[in-house]
């Protein structure tokens, strides 16, 4: 299992669409490497995006989400 998963794994596993998590992720003050056009997040990061995505896109009961 990789220590880096890309926007859109990170997107799958967090449960968010790909632009909410790109977004937070070019916006954090940390550097994140990059593989040619790919972002790698590392997984330690992954609770610091939630709480972001969180802070910046709270769910709202019975929503659907825009993909």
């Amino acid at each position: 299992m990789s220590d880096f998963l890309t926007v859109g794994e990170s997107a799958r596993v967090l449960d968010r669409p790909q632009w909410q998590v790109r977004n937070v992720v070019d916006s954090m003050p940390e550097q994140i490497p990059r593989a040619g056009r790919y972002r790698l997040i590392a997984r330690s990061l992954l609770t610091d995006v939630a709480a972001e995505l969180a802070r910046r896109y709270p769910r709202k009961v019975g929503a659907i989400d825009e993909d």
